[in-house]
């Protein structure tokens, strides 16, 4: 027994901090329980900030028969798939209205090398063909890597096709007879009906290149003092054989993307161990010269970085690119916004440069190289992936990382941890092929809807009416193929409509994309008694219900987390409960439209502030000798039991107040443990606890 006051302070948040063990057992409260006010804790790690993202991750593999594209969960379950007719070139996109850009191999052009693709397909979430382009641009060769424009184009990046002699006439030399030569090509594409584009904006290396070699051709010059230009001689055309279909790679560029508050387009080099950066903001005609655009320097290269011996500055100590893949700007909004990050390969890193400039105006120092002179954050992860492969930085700071040559994907936090890993087909004989993934926020789908589920069941509803209504489609993870409805009792559905709640079971959590459109506006027919609804597709207060009638039960809507939990708001994707004196319709939306009738009751509100209550799991509320509410019992009562297993905690007589001598708490539950937290205001009336465990119940007395 504990008789000093001061000792209550210390020694009983250690008994209520104790964990009741049971299962689906009762729970008897006899009196009600202590002497001041009282909180225990479950600790978890909550300062901990480089968890992994909550998002979804796109990739293509190029070795599956047939080939797929897939969209996954952190839990690794597939939220969408896509099937194109031949292998993934090099990276998919998925848009913020949940369609794909898939770059794949095609077979109408015969000249190519690496990673070569030819035909884009857009697809909806279902996969339904939406854009079906097959590149028909004259002396071309589609490769690697497209790039998605905010203005709904994309990017193209191709090799553009020069004869030996147009290379003669450029001033390369070590070219065998009868050898080609292709640089790079980037078009910008506006994507016209079905299977169509727009040419809009293209610019040609062709057109920004340098030789020391022959004063009488135009384009001599001194290396070192033009790095706004690339040496044609600074890399040999590899052999292979004449008419061969890859004998003119010279360059190999590997990827490609857009900065859209700079206007600026990064483009990486295999060959030459060096990103360039360009200025998209010029007309086609500047493009090809060295002025205009908003930098002034036409489409001469505004940045280079990686190799400095390629432009005659600098020495070996300086390069610090090796066969780089996946440059790419880090997005705003992200930490480290506006600086680059790339996949090193030949130096098995990853890298985060800080570039040097005042709004996209790039510093360089005469007979200096380009800086910074070193990376700005360096991720050495004892890995060997020496082609293909990526690194993309997340919204949370973490680092979204690619390893090709071993079919693994990571994603890492700021101090290098790996905090989620993915291995393709893991003893697939095949062995798969991921170029590069990508992962996206929950936050990226802005014109739909993404939820998380938890494990076991969730109290859901649908934000809008669905294409396809099924269960099975809009929660393919969910383990049965009908939900729960309610009318005066459960039943099993297997379609959804927008304005009822139902009840789903999933056998691990995962992410829910749900597709349709906005919903802003909604009536709802209900019953007498408790009815199981849905709200629109944007979060609203429970004060914009419309309830002309007056059938609602003030106080009475509830949601469902780890048990039932009186609500303020109708958040998109939730179920909730609500009950009624009378049937009738209701009306919500999100205009700020104040209900006629009271929905809360500020007055029982400030009744409960000073009640006695007993929470469990952070939000499940009971209330207890607080007789000033007996006049409010109707607001008290709760909703139909959840399905079994899930968790509920409930007074006798399915209420959450009692004010008797004698209340009894009734639990159901699959946990191995509940957290209790006491909030005891009539402090003045208690002196101590007894606790008692048997194997059937537990009591807790008031001596």
């Amino acid at each position: 027994m504990v008789s000093n006051p001061l000792e209550l302070l210390i020694f009983l948040p250690l008994i209520f901090c104790l964990n009741w063990f049971f299962s689906q057992k009762s729970l008897k409260v006899i009196n009600s329980f202590i002497i001041m006010f009282f909180q225990c804790f479950a600790f978890s790690n909550e300062n901990q900030t480089h968890e992994v993202l909550n998002g979804l991750t796109l990739y293509s593999d190029r070795m599956s028969i047939p080939y797929m594209t897939k969209l996954i969960d952190n839990n690794y379950n597939v939220i969408s798939e896509w099937e194109t007719e031949y292998y993934v070139a090099s990276t998919p996109y998925i848009l913020p209205d949940a369609s794909v850009l898939i770059p794949y191999r095609a077979f109408h052009i015969p000249w190519g090398g690496g990673a070569m693709n030819g035909r884009i397909s857009r697809f909806n979430f279902w996969g339904e063909l939406l854009w079906d382009y097959v590149v028909d641009i004259e002396n071309i060769s589609p490769h690697h890597d497209i790039e998605p424009l905010p203005n709904g184009n994309l990017l193209l990046l191709s090799w553009e096709k020069k004869s030996y002699n147009d290379a003669i006439q450029m001033g390369k030399i070590n070219i065998e007879l009868g050898y080609e030569i292709w640089p790079t090509v980037i078009h910008e594409l506006e994507p016209v009906g079905f299977d169509s584009v727009n040419i809009v904006w293209e610019w040609h290396l062709w057109d920004h290149l340098i030789q020391d070699i022959d004063p009488n051709l135009p384009n001599y010059g001194i290396i070192s003092e033009n790095p706004q230009l690339i040496d044609i001689n600074l890399i040999d055309i590899p052999f292979s054989p004449v008419g061969s279909t890859s004998q003119g790679d010279w360059f190999h560029c590997n990827s490609i993307h857009y900065n859209s508050s700079l206007d600026q387009i990064v483009f990486s080099s295999r060959y030459t161990d060096e990103f360039y950066i360009i200025d998209h903001s010029t007309t086609m005609e500047e493009a090809a010269s060295s002025y205009g655009g908003i930098y002034e320097k036409g489409g001469n290269i505004l940045y280079r970085w990686g190799n400095p011996l390629n432009y005659g500055r600098g020495d070996s100590s300086n390069q610090k690119l090796n066969n780089q893949h996946s440059v790419n700007w880090i997005s705003d909004g992200f930490p480290g916004a506006g600086n680059i990050i790339v996949f090193n390969n030949g130096y098995s890193n990853v890298l985060e440069l800080d570039l040097p400039h005042v709004n996209g105006h790039y510093f360089l120092n005469e007979n200096d190289a380009f800086l910074p002179e070193d990376a700005l954050w360096i991720y050495d992860g004892n890995f060997d992936s020496g082609y293909q492969s990526g690194a993309f930085r997340l919204k949370n700071g973490n680092t979204f990382i690619t390893l090709t040559t071993t079919n693994r994907i990571i994603e890492i936090n700021q101090i290098g941890e790996i905090v989620w890993d993915f291995q393709l087909q893991e003893g697939n004989p095949t062995g798969g092929y991921i170029a590069r993934a990508l992962k996206y926020s929950m936050d990226y789908f802005k014109n739909n809807l993404l939820f998380s589920n938890k494990i076991g069941w969730n109290l859901v509803g649908i934000p809008f009416n669905a294409i396809n209504p099924e269960v099975s489609s809009i929660y393919p993870n969910s383990n049965i193929e009908a939900s729960l409805s309610f009318d005066s009792t459960y039943f099993e559905s297997q379609n959804m409509m927008n304005g009822n709640g139902y009840w789903v079971n999933f056998e691990q959590e995962s992410n829910t994309l749900m597709l349709g459109g906005s919903n802003d506006e909604l009536d709802i027919y209900l019953n007498i008694g408790w009815n199981l609804i849905s709200g629109p597709s944007k979060s609203i207060s429970i004060t914009n219900i419309i309830d002309d009638a007056g059938i609602i039960v003030p106080n009475t809507i509830y949601g469902y987390s780890y048990g039932y939990h009186k609500t303020d708001s109708l958040e998109p994707g939730n179920g909730y409960w609500l009950r009624t004196i009378s049937e009738g319709t209701i009306s919500m939306n999100n205009y700020n439209i104040t209900s006629n009738h009271l929905i809360t009751d500020p007055y029982i509100d400030s009744l409960l502030y000073s009640s006695n209550r007993i929470i469990t799991n952070g939000n499940n509320i009971l209330y207890f000798n607080s007789s000033s509410l007996d006049d409010f019992a109707i607001e008290f009562s709760m909703p139909p039991k959840p399905p079994e297993s899930a968790f509920d905690i409930r007074f006798f007589n399915d209420m959450m107040m009692c004010n008797n001598d004698s209340c009894f708490i009734e639990v159901t539950s699959d946990y191995d443990s509940i957290n209790i937290n006491f909030m005891v205001n009539d402090f003045n009336n208690w002196e101590y606890v007894w606790v008692i465990y048997d194997a059937e119940e537990i009591n807790i007395l008031n001596s």
